[in-house]
Parts: C-alpha cells; sequence; structure tokens
C-alpha cells in the first residue's frame, strides 16, 4: 500500500522512495536462522516488514541482502530463539496488543530493543524499570544500558538502606568510579546532617508534631538516638 502511494502515476514527478522500494520487495515471509545447539540449527519465519519497520538494523540487514540479491535469510548466531520468539510478538500488530512487559521479560526485550535500535519499546522497558525496587544488578544493567538517572536513583537508595554486597561490580572501573563518588557524597551529607543536629541540641529546641524545631533548652534523648541512628 506503502509503495503504491509513493508510485501513484497521479504524482509522475514523485519518484519512489527507498523504503518504499525495500517494502515492495518483502512481499513474502523471511528465515531468521538459529543455532541448534548441537542439534540442527533452527528457523523462524517471519514477516520482514515488521522487523524493517521496527527496527533500523533489521532494516539495514534486510537492505544488504537485497541489493546482494542474496536469499532473503537473517542469521542471528548465537542468539536465543526463543527470545526472537517474545521479541516478535511485541512486533507483530495484531499480537502485540496482547502483551505486556513483566518483570520475567524486561531484561531480554531491553536487551534486545537496545542492540537493534527498537526504542519505542526500550523506552517501555526502561519505564517498567524505574517501578521496580532497586538492587545490584539494577545498578549494573542502568550502567550497561546508560540509563544514568536510574543508576544514580539505585545507588543512592542502595546506600540509604546500607547494602553491603557491591562484589559484581567490582569488574568495571569506571562503574565502581560512580560508586565511589556516591558513597563520598552520602558520607558527606550525612555527616553535615549530623553536625547539624548536633547543633541544634546545643542550642535548644523542641519537637512539634514530631518535627524539630529551635525553641528553648531541652534534654533530649530521643534526637541523641536519631543522631546516633543517622551516623
Amino acid at each position: 500500500t506503502v509503495a503504491r502511494v509513493c508510485c501513484d502515476s497521479k504524482y509522475p514527478e514523485r519518484r519512489p522512495r527507498a523504503g518504499c522500494a525495500l517494502l515492495k520487495g518483502m512481499d513474502q515471509e523471511i528465515a531468521v536462522v538459529f543455532d541448534g545447539d548441537g542439534d540442527p540449527e533452527e528457523r523462524i519465519t517471519v514477516n520482514p516488514v515488521v522487523l524493517a519497520l521496527a527496527s533500523p538494523v533489521f532494516k539495514s540487514i534486510l537492505t544488504q541482502n537485497m541489493a546482494a540479491q542474496k536469499s532473503c535469510v537473517i542469521e542471528l548466531r548465537g542468539k536465543d530463539p526463543d527470545e526472537f520468539k517474545v521479541l516478535v510478538s511485541f512486533l507483530m500488530p495484531a499480537s502485540s496488543r496482547r502483551q505486556s512487559i513483566t518483570e520475567k521479560n524486561v531484561d531480554l526485550l531491553l536487551r534486545w530493543a537496545d542492540e537493534y535500535c527498537i526504542e519505542p519499546l526500550r523506552e517501555e522497558c526502561v519505564a517498567f524499570i524505574r517501578q521496580l525496587p532497586p538492587t545490584v544488578e539494577r545498578v549494573l544493567q542502568a550502567y550497561a544500558f546508560g540509563i544514568e538517572d536510574h543508576l544514580e536513583f539505585c545507588v543512592k537508595e542502595l546506600v540509604e538502606v546500607g547494602e553491603v554486597d557491591w562484589g559484581s561490580c567490582l569488574k568495571d572501573a569506571e562503574l565502581m568510579k560512580i560508586l565511589i563518588t556516591h558513597f563520598m557524597n552520602f558520607n558527606r551529607d550525612r555527616t553535615k546532617e549530623v553536625k547539624d543536629l548536633r547543633n541544634r541540641l546545643k542550642r535548644g529546641h523542641v519537637h512539634t508534631g514530631g518535627v524539630l524545631q529551635d525553641g528553648h533548652k531541652l534534654e533530649c534523648g530521643k534526637c541523641e538516638n536519631k543522631v546516633q541512628s543517622v551516623w
């Protein structure tokens, strides 16, 4: 339909766009080939138009194959065919309406969407991940995929709750620099908060509705305990 509109005889001065010519040549399903893991290779048939419209990477592969007059086959050696099936279910017009991003599939979907530049799906995955509890694994993920604000959020939250197991982050020097910066900022902020609390204790204070306020001299074990807990 797109190709017909572009090449309609009513517009003789308009040349067919390259994308239209590409879609016109994709009128048959193609095979996507995976390793067989010791068994015969696995093939999955898929509509090439769906791949080309969703991903500029797949579009480039298909364009090159057509230009070289190769058979319409995409080789994805080393990839998981089951993951590819999940990805395609999110790209097909009919099946995508029934799909939902979950904790079970979000990681694989983000990986594929990032590698093959499927931006709308990548954005949905990132939005979903932001709603999940921060973990060290989420720190690694945010770093790997360049989600800088979420990386900062996760590190800050984990430091706040006293996370000590950062072992999986030690392999990457750049990530460790980022973590150390956050650790130093956290200690600086906590030191300042403790100092402020102690100064207010010296000046005297009262509690109003549970909120610390300046006021008359008052011995307050409650605030001394808070100083220790903050530290």
